[in-house]
């Protein structure tokens, strides 16, 4: 049963998409990955025939904690399929993550999320050509979220003094030299 899909399979999924960043940026760029569809492993046809009380087992699992037994979560996906032994089964194919909701939930990181947005939507409101910048690199700004504000005031100092060739802003304002060196002056003056 190990090498067929759990519950807990089926989050840490999840969360690989979140610390590569694809939640939060489609957010941030308006798109959707929701639904959201994962392939289970799952028994094939000799193990359901050999193991039937245990593939029982493992759907019952996962139905346990699937959306409809829990009110939010991922969907089952359900298949007929026949066996020569066990006649016809109805066995879980696939996980569906319906909604972005669903899925922040299912990975513990709504807060987290909510953060991100924040940031973004300051970040955006002042400099909007920083938008790729937070889609690719998402969680770098959520690292730095307690000193956001002061990553803000660098880049407010900048456009307020544009000089191309300065790359280090005063040290009452420095947060680290890669959050200034990475942003290129054609894109802070842009967005000024």
């Amino acid at each position: 049963m190990s090498r067929w899909t759990t519950a807990q399979g089926i989050v840490e999924r999840l969360e690989k998409r979140w610390q590569g960043g694809e939640i939060l940026a489609a957010r941030l760029n308006g798109e959707t990955i929701f639904p959201l569809e994962l392939r289970l492993r799952r028994p094939g046809p000799r193990e359901i025939a050999e193991r039937f009380g245990e593939v029982g087992e493992w759907a019952r699992e996962l139905a346990a904690a699937s959306r409809e037994a829990r009110g939010s979560g991922f969907e089952l996906r359900l298949e007929s399929l026949n066996n020569r032994v066990h006649g016809a089964n109805v066995l879980p194919v696939s996980a569906v993550i319906p909604t972005e909701s669903d899925a922040l939930d299912l990975i513990g990181k709504r807060r987290a999320a909510a953060r991100f947005q924040a940031i973004a939507d300051e970040t955006l409101a002042r400099y909007p050509a920083l938008r790729d910048w937070l889609a690719r690199r998402p969680h770098q700004a959520l690292a730095h979220a307690a000193e956001w504000e002061r990553v803000l005031a660098v880049l407010d100092w900048f456009v307020a003094h544009p000089r191309p060739a300065l790359y280090s802003a005063p040290a009452r304002h420095s947060l680290g030299r890669y959050e200034v060196h990475r942003i290129a002056p054609q894109a802070i003056g842009r967005a000024a």
